[in-house]
């Protein structure tokens, strides 16, 4: 995914600085238990002369090759929020997607790696560039298994999660049919409670297969209206956070925004927001925030007629020294 250029939507642009991640953001006004470390947009496997990371072929590992600007930074950025944890002992670190550039096994072992030494519980979401593991367009995975793979490098993770948090709901292991591309797959779509506040992590992600030359499945988000699906999934997280008198914030890599330029479509169609819209309405005071990436920019704004603040963090890649904004909840 590409920087956009100004003026794409409603989005109250912030100043793209490299230091933008030391800005505090109150999302409620109460005092604050909890320090939310947004990251997003990592790309690791950018940044080497060669397009195949790790070992040869896209079915690798970390034996070979690693490194590159973007695996840097991310270290970068990660020695940076070990430096704040200390001022705020419940933190929560989440990273909305675009873990690695390609998808391929290696890099989601060095993703790992590094995102290991934080000293702070750490969350890891799919993005689009992580769902089919790809080098170039005729060497490639046959399908959509990034999310498999994710669930078998980052299984760990989850489980002290598990034992940390209470999970509402977990789908990452449940296939589903997508009804768009017909593959089966398995939506990133959990849900758990931290400190009162439940934090509803969702899979937009398309699933088809590209045929561009560079590696990541289209920018466009898919509401995945199947019973199995996104849609289903984030319609019984409100009801339930609603009936529970929990306050919500929804993760996902893509923006709630309509936006489409030349013949792509960058986020949801107006149909899908408008769909959208709709149902946070519903729940108007249960949801407060929306933390997402995906446009490697910086924004914040509210969704009309919801008092959601969305807010979007630039991405990881574009910046040095790593790219972080930090929330008190």
């Amino acid at each position: 995914m590409v920087c956009l250029p100004a003026g794409v939507c409603e989005a109250q642009k912030e100043p793209c600085a490299e230091y933008l991640s030391v800005q505090v953001l109150p999302v409620v006004e109460r005092k604050s238990s909890l320090c939310v470390f947004h990251l997003t947009d990592l790309h690791v496997g950018q940044g080497l002369n060669t397009r195949d990371y790790g070992s040869p072929g896209w079915a690798d590992s970390l034996s070979h090759t690693k490194g590159g600007y973007a695996a840097e930074r991310l270290q970068k950025v990660v020695r940076r929020v070990n430096a704040c944890v200390h001022r705020c002992p419940k933190s929560l670190v989440l990273i909305s997607g675009d873990l690695t550039d390609s998808g391929e096994p290696s890099e989601f072992q060095h993703v790992r790696e590094i995102l290991d030494s934080l000293q702070a519980p750490w969350v890891p979401l799919l993005g689009n560039h992580d769902v089919w593991p790809y080098i170039r367009f005729g060497d490639e995975a046959t399908g959509p298994m990034g999310d498999s793979i994710l669930n078998v490098i980052f299984e760990y993770q989850f489980r002290k999660l598990a034992r940390l948090f209470p999970f509402h709901e977990d789908q990452r292991h449940t296939f589903c049919q997508d009804g768009h591309s017909g593959h089966r797959v398995r939506l990133h779509n959990y849900s758990f409670t931290v400190e009162g506040r439940r934090f509803v992590c969702l899979d937009f992600n398309p699933r088809y297969h590209t045929k561009l030359s560079e590696p990541g499945i289209g920018p466009e988000a898919w509401l995945h209206p199947q019973p199995c699906g996104t849609w289903a999934f984030l319609s019984r997280q409100l009801e339930q956070a609603w009936k529970a008198g929990q306050r919500v914030t929804l993760v996902s890599h893509h923006p709630p925004l309509t936006l489409r330029l030349g013949k792509k479509q960058y986020a949801f169609t107006p149909t899908q927001r408008r769909q959208l819209l709709t149902l946070l309405r519903r729940y108007k005071g249960t949801v407060d925030s929306w933390l997402c990436g995906h446009f490697h920019r910086s924004a914040r704004y509210r969704l009309p007629g919801t008092g959601i603040r969305v807010y979007e963090t630039r991405a990881n890649i574009c910046s040095k020294n790593g790219v972080m904004r930090i929330l008190k909840m």
